[in-house]
């Protein structure tokens, strides 16, 4: 009887770990890369990048977090919790800049945008991390080409435009 009990209390742990891990796997986003492509596209396509137009679904607002960021300071930021995102990098990453699609306080998408591909005017950020917040309605932005001798650059100004 003792040795019964003691199966299945081992067996119910073994479910309970089974279940704990797939409940976090699926609670965790992917980086959405049609996202990357959709930016890439409009930066190719003309002088502005008007992401309510790029982004599909019910996004309220984004969030665009720098390099050297730590989530901790970037949640106290935005008010969402960022834990949803599988990789996040920012705390250690300056090749990248992490874009963030919210609804409400929930991260809906997200995705790392290459300094390659365009770089972050960060002129409007205000604190000590590159941190900044837009509505949907918003979200609209100029893009400039930066010249560094032969090389360009696409350069976006996060002013409403």
């Amino acid at each position: 009887m003792y040795k019964k009990r003691w199966v299945l209390g081992l067996l119910i742990l073994v479910m309970l770990g089974i279940l704990i891990i797939y409940a976090e796997k699926i609670s965790v986003l992917e980086e959405d890369p049609q996202i990357a492509e959709n930016i890439v596209g409009e930066l190719k396509a003309g002088n502005k990048i008007d992401f309510q137009k790029i982004i599909d679904g019910e996004w309220d607002s984004m969030v665009i977090v720098g390099p050297y960021t730590p989530r901790k300071k970037a949640e106290k930021f935005c008010n969402v919790k960022l834990d949803k995102i599988k990789h996040y990098r920012m705390d250690y990453s300056d090749s990248e800049t992490l874009l963030v699609f919210c609804k409400g306080r929930q991260v809906l998408k997200y995705a790392y945008l290459k300094n390659q591909t365009a770089s972050i005017d960060w002129s409007q950020s205000r604190g000590e991390f590159h941190l900044m917040a837009f509505p949907k309605t918003a979200s609209t932005f100029r893009v400039v080409e930066q010249r560094k001798g032969k090389e360009s650059k696409r350069l976006i100004l996060l002013k409403e435009n």
